[in-house]
């Protein structure tokens, strides 16, 4: 037994080790049959691709079609690829599709729908109306040629002798006038606003300023030519009426209606008639039973007629035949006919009160005048174009009622202060108080002269550059010859060194020391409806003919009544 022993022991050891080489080297089976049960959910893919090994997913297999999937050959003709920088190409090289470039649309269609400046659209806007004015005066020439040849080819009266007289001492007159002023009259198209008068030619003489109190008057509308409309005295009227039929039937056809057998009635219609068929040009009865063939011409000299003998004053007279010729020889497309019509309706019923408030707003709302620069331009603007209008204002609201009820003007629900129309009118004259003298200095460097072009500030011990407003800033350098870009930048930071808050107190001290006219006319609009009151374009049109019947001065409207 003992001899045994050793075997058995040999025996032993060699059995436990070999069972612990089988315990290492094999594992566990239930770990392999989870192994290879994950093996095969994997290979079915039922477990997440994201790290959920230990998870089954209990979604059913979806079940694979066992229709045979036909798979198509590859035809290198048809074959192409596409390259990175968008082009596409075969296989033996040859492009089929090329990027197109891109183009600089974008670019362009921001630059149209950029927002412009409020100095850029006024431009725009000058820029059309200098070209229409241009085309009209054009017209107008022509028409003047056609005029005077016709008269001189034409056996006439006496009477057609006179008037071809008139006409042609009228157009002398007209083309001297405008020979005199043409360079004068020369305006930048970014400076202009509207046309006016310029305030440094010389004051109109006397004859010129009362051409409203007279009865030969000639009217030199834009869009009237000034060789046609003459207004007859009462002389000329009566005799062209005792030669004419025509005539002295409508004028018959008038006293039978409102006032038979009255001499003075008679008087003013013949004198109304008369000078409505020759501000048209009409010398015979042929030309005036043309004229008015259309009823609305013959609607427009009834009116005219009522009118002259409701009010018979030399500026009912011109309003009332400038709207007669508006519409016996305005364009059908235009607008000024239409307008002209309403001011013969309410003609009747309005007085000089009323055609002075229309000319107030007028003025100050729409007419800035860029020549406006100073305390002494201020002051000639004051006396030559406010005085005659502001004398005797009404200040009744009444009058604003009856305005606003024939819609000449209406009333707005915001209030505007003088001192913030001026503000915004003339913007270099009372809204900077200006730069000093060695600032100026600093600025120019030695290299131009003021003269002429620094004018005092109207706030004390200051200077300005002769500007009422940016608008006329072009013309203003160009006139100064600073064409100097940096110089010019330099000059305008200068002007708007000191900016000021125009109102209050320190506006009405301002205003005082310019002229009492207009502090004056300060409290009148800040406590009269003025200050809520904007002109419709029936206003504009009869405050523009008061104007032209009382100052002889032409008021372009043509931007809002065409």
């Amino acid at each position: 037994m003992n001899s045994f022993l050793p075997y058995a022991i040999v025996v032993g050891v060699v059995v436990i080790f070999f069972c612990i080489c089988y315990v290492l080297f094999s594992g566990s089976s239930t770990k392999k049959k989870k192994k290879r049960k994950l093996l095969k959910m994997e290979q079915k893919g039922y477990l997440d691709n994201r790290g959920m090994q230990n998870s089954f997913q209990t979604s059913p297999v979806p079940r694979v079609s066992q229709v045979p999937i036909q798979q198509r050959e590859e035809n290198p003709q048809e074959t192409r690829f596409v390259t990175t920088k968008g082009e596409v190409v075969r296989r033996d090289g040859k492009m089929v599709y090329e990027e197109p470039p891109a183009t600089a649309s974008g670019t362009t269609n921001r630059e149209f729908t950029r927002a412009l400046s409020r100095a850029e659209l006024l431009a725009a806007m000058e820029k059309v109306d200098k070209e229409e004015a241009a085309s009209k005066k054009a017209i107008q020439e022509e028409q003047k040629k056609k005029v005077c040849l016709q008269q001189a080819a034409e056996e006439t009266n006496p009477l057609d002798q006179l008037g071809a007289i008139v006409t042609a001492d009228l157009l002398a007159k007209t083309q001297y006038t405008s020979s005199m002023g043409e360079k004068d009259d020369e305006v930048d198209e970014a400076t202009q606003i509207i046309q006016r008068q310029d305030l440094s030619k010389e004051v109109p003489s006397k004859e010129t300023s009362l051409l409203g109190r007279r009865e030969n008057i000639m009217i030199t509308e834009t869009s009237v030519p000034a060789s046609l409309l003459v207004i007859l005295t009462d002389k000329q009227a009566e005799q062209a009426v005792a030669a004419s039929p025509f005539m002295q039937e409508w004028v018959q056809r008038f006293i039978q209606r409102f006032g038979e057998g009255m001499g003075e009635r008679r008087r003013l219609v013949s004198s109304i008639t008369a000078s409505a068929f020759a501000c048209v040009g009409c010398q015979k009865d042929a030309e005036r039973k043309q004229l008015v063939a259309s009823l609305s011409v013959q609607e427009a000299l009834e009116k005219v007629q009522r009118v002259y003998v409701t009010q018979p004053y030399p500026y009912v007279k011109y309003m009332a035949l400038t709207a007669f010729y508006d519409i016996a020889r305005g364009r059908t497309i235009s607008t000024r006919p239409v307008v002209a019509m309403d001011a013969l309706n309410v003609m009747p019923y309005l007085t000089t009160p009323h055609y002075q408030i229309l000319s107030i707003l007028l003025r100050f709302l729409y007419l800035p005048d860029q020549t406006n620069v100073d305390k002494e331009t201020f002051c000639s603007f004051l006396d030559t174009k406010v005085l005659p209008f502001f004398t005797n204002f009404p200040m009744a609201t009444a009058y604003y009622q009856q305005l606003e009820h024939v819609r000449c003007l209406f009333r707005e629900n915001k209030e505007t202060r003088f001192a913030e129309i001026l503000a915004n009118s003339y913007p270099l004259l009372f809204g900077y108080r200006g730069m000093t003298e060695e600032e100026l200095h600093q600025a120019l460097h030695g290299k131009y002269s003021p003269k002429g072009w620094i004018v005092p500030s109207v706030y004390a011990s200051f200077f300005k550059l002769a500007l009422a407003n940016e608008l006329g800033m072009t013309k203003f350098f160009r006139d100064a010859c600073i064409q100097d870009r940096k110089i010019q930048q330099r000059l305008l930071q200068l002007a708007k060194k000191r900016p000021v808050h125009f109102s209050g107190e320190e506006a009405l001290y301002i205003m005082e020391r310019i002229s009492p006219i207009l502090s004056e006319l300060s409290d009148i609009w800040d406590s009269s409806p003025l200050k809520v009151s904007t002109l419709s374009l029936l206003g504009l049109y009869l405050a523009q003919g008061y104007i032209k019947s009382e100052i002889g001065e032409t008021v372009d409207i043509s931007r809002w009544v065409e």
